[in-house]
This record gives structure tokens, C-alpha cells and sequence, in this order.
């Protein structure tokens, strides 16, 4: 993004689906960056909280009808047809720099939590490459086990495609990875049904959860070291906040409702 608004980009715009939170990241850069971001989302009765951060941070909510990314793109695509030098980000934004980023993360681990197993959730499956890549790169010895959010077809293309991009983009040699993809049958938009308590630290539960709970079911079936590779959760909505807080021990929810208060008092954001 910063690379973005050096170029003269002043204007993006990206596509939440029901569960996203890639709007709410992109709103606050923007902000920081002093860019203007269209978020667009599904049109519902209530809108849902990532997209009231989202607004809340100065982002721009498109709301169109239906829940697919791409029919909502095009459709956001015709209604914000004039306006001028706007960039649309690639959806869930898969991008190289994941990757890149990812790799560098790996390179600094102790190699031997990378020589069992590394389970991952895979949505849009950017991580679950950028993971692969690092591995390949690293030359680590174990196998990456991605639990799909979802029946998305085509991911283990998408995954491999993207760390054979990567690989060229640096003029890498990305190694070999042993990576299995796995159909839990959970459905994308539906939450894992366990309780906070028994989850150890902050973790989505339309993403990172469903991962966790299909490892609590064959942990016996892995090899070891098994090393859990959690996106992270900043809000719960079906079990509230984690012992009252914000899930990183920072925010409190009370502190979350003031700060949505006093943003919504300016205006509506909404195009």
C-alpha cells in the first residue's frame, strides 16, 4: 500500500465476502496513509462489525446484493465506474508480498517446529502459500497440512501457482514441500461450534478454528513436532470477547462500543 500511494495511487477498493476482514486492514492503512478505500460487501439489514470498523476507520462501505466475491465485483465495478484512478486489490488479497513475508518469517524459526507437521486453515489459501514457500525455501523436512475453510475447488493449483510465482519473482530455488490439502466439510460461512475455553489463544472462528478443532480429532494421526499456525482472532462474535477482552489483552469490549459510538456519529460512510 505504501508503494501504492508513492506511485500517486489515492484510491483503492477491495471485496469483504461474509466473513472477510481484509476490509477493515486495508481501511486503516488507508487511513494512515491518507488514501481513500471502498470496501464492498453484502448488502444486509444489520451490517456486520468488520465492516463498521471498517467504516469506522474511513472506509468507504459499497454495499451490493449477493454474496459472491465475483458478482459482487462486478457489480461495485459498474457503480464506481466514475471514479477516477481507482485500483482494485486482488481479491483476498493474494499477493506476492505474502509470500515473501512468509518466508522471511519462516527463515527466522527454529527449523525443528518445521520438521513434523504445520497445519494451517486455508480460505483464500495466500497463507497456506506463503507457509509452502517459506518451507521450500528453508528446506524443512515436514509436511504442511491445510484444512480447508470451505469445499473450495482449485486451491492446491492456487497454492502451488502462487509459490512457483514467488520463486521467480526472487529468483529462488522454492525447494519442495510435502503439502496436503484437506476437505473437513466445513462450510465457509458457518462458525466452528467449540467453545473459547477451549481454544488457547485468540483464533477466528470461521477460519483458524475449524482448523484447530479437525486437529483436536487426528493430532494422533501426525507426525511430530506439531506446530499450529494460527492467523489470529480479534473478535468473537458467536462467544463474546476472550475473558472480556479484545483477544490481545489490550481493548476492552466497552472501549470497542465508544470507539464505534463516537466513528458513527460522524455519518454513515456508506456510498
Amino acid at each position: 500500500m505504501a508503494r501504492l500511494r508513492a506511485a500517486g495511487v489515492c484510491r483503492v477498493a477491495s471485496v469483504d465476502t461474509s466473513i472477510s476482514r481484509c476490509g477493515w486492514g486495508v481501511s486503516y492503512v488507508c487511513q494512515e496513509l491518507g488514501m481513500t478505500h471502498y470496501n464492498v460487501c453484502a448488502e444486509r439489514r444489520q451490517i456486520k462489525f468488520y465492516q463498521r470498523m471498517s467504516r469506522a476507520l474511513g472506509g468507504k462501505l459499497v454495499r451490493v446484493h449477493g454474496s459472491s466475491s465475483t458478482r459482487m465485483y462486478y457489480q461495485a465495478r459498474r457503480e464506481l465506474a466514475g471514479v477516477r484512478g481507482l485500483l482494485w486489490l486482488p481479491n483476498g488479497l493474494s499477493l506476492l508480498d505474502t509470500l515473501v513475508e512468509h518466508r522471511q518469517v519462516i527463515a527466522r524459526m527454529d527449523k525443528g517446529l518445521l520438521s513434523g507437521t504445520v497445519v494451517v486453515c486455508v480460505s483464500s489459501g495466500t497463507i497456506c502459500a506463503g507457509i509452502a514457500y517459506g518451507m521450500g525455501c528453508a528446506g524443512a523436512t515436514g509436511t504442511l497440512v491445510g484444512v480447508m475453510s470451505s469445499s473450495f475447488k482449485g486451491r492446491f493449483d492456487k497454492v502451488t501457482g502462487l509459490v512457483r510465482a514467488a520463486a521467480r519473482s526472487e529468483g529462488r530455488d522454492a525447494g519442495a514441500v510435502l503439502l496436503r490439502m484437506l476437505d473437513a466439510h466445513f462450510e465457509y460461512s458457518k462458525a466452528a461450534r467449540i467453545s473459547s475455553g477451549t481454544v488457547p489463544f485468540p483464533c477466528d472462528v470461521y477460519l483458524d478454528r475449524k482448523a484447530w478443532l479437525w486437529l483436536g480429532v487426528h493430532a494422533h494421526e501426525l507426525r511430530e513436532p506439531i506446530t499450529f499456525w494460527n492467523i489470529g482472532g480479534e473478535w468473537d462474535p458467536m462467544n463474546g470477547l476472550a475473558r472480556g477482552l479484545r483477544g490481545d489483552g489490550i481493548v476492552t469490549a466497552e472501549q470497542i462500543e465508544d470507539f464505534l459510538t463516537e466513528a458513527e456519529g460522524d455519518g454513515d460512510g456508506t456510498e
